[in-house]
């Protein structure tokens, strides 16, 4: 990734960012393989001591290379992609908690962003809530194209557990932030519960008890 001899600095390391990013969208891109390079940037990051700020960015440029991915709004992620989807946002939610000093916000410019200056408070362009919608989101893709009678179905379901979990996880984070996306986040899980009438319950209710 880097040539021999290259001393690895915040500098290098978000120039190769960007290069790798400025092949996304592009039509000879094959968007599988710009995952790996990714993956890799966060190793290299990682192994020469850069700081989980940095970290944080390249993780959220990887979440969204697993859109891209999947580019067609008629179909949705395959099973090992969607599982790597969530996995990424725990990955990057666990960053978030253990660096509590690391403000992550939407409305930072890129070229305001400190990454290295710990004299400064350490900020990130990002916004966390669309993590939280585009996944769920994508759930609600994955089962509405799946036979409601099938086995598939049902081992789909069960990853509404982890739907709602990392929606949690969210949420907590944000209101520890105090930031305006956290009434959007309240929503969500609104939406994964279920309530069923049951008339014969409510009809023995309103029936006096005999004696």
């Amino acid at each position: 990734m880097f040539a021999k001899g290259t001393k690895i600095t915040h500098a290098v390391v978000i120039k190769k960012l960007n290069e790798i990013l400025q092949a996304r969208g592009k039509k000879r891109t094959d968007r599988a393989a710009q995952i790996e390079p990714l993956q890799l940037l966060v190793q290299i990051t990682s192994e020469n001591n850069l700081g989980e700020d940095i970290i944080i960015k390249i993780r959220f440029n990887i979440t969204a290379s697993l859109y891209d991915y999947n580019p067609n709004l008629d179909t949705y992620m395959k099973p090992e992609t969607w599982q790597k989807r969530m996995d990424c946002i725990n990955e990057l939610m666990n960053i978030l908690f253990a660096n509590p000093s690391i403000f992550v916000r939407e409305n930072i410019l890129e070229e305001s962003e400190n990454m290295h200056n710990t004299d400064q408070s350490l900020c990130v362009c990002g916004c966390i809530f669309t993590l939280v919608e585009r996944m769920d989101e994508e759930f609600t893709k994955i089962m509405q194209n799946t036979d409601p009678h099938s086995q598939e179905y049902m081992e789909h379901l069960k990853d509404e557990a982890q739907v709602c979990t990392i929606t949690e996880r969210v949420q907590c984070y944000l209101e520890e932030k105090g930031t305006t996306e956290i009434c959007c986040v309240y929503l969500r899980p609104i939406l994964h519960t279920y309530y069923k009438f049951d008339y014969k319950a409510h009809q023995q209710s309103l029936t006096p008890a005999e004696g």
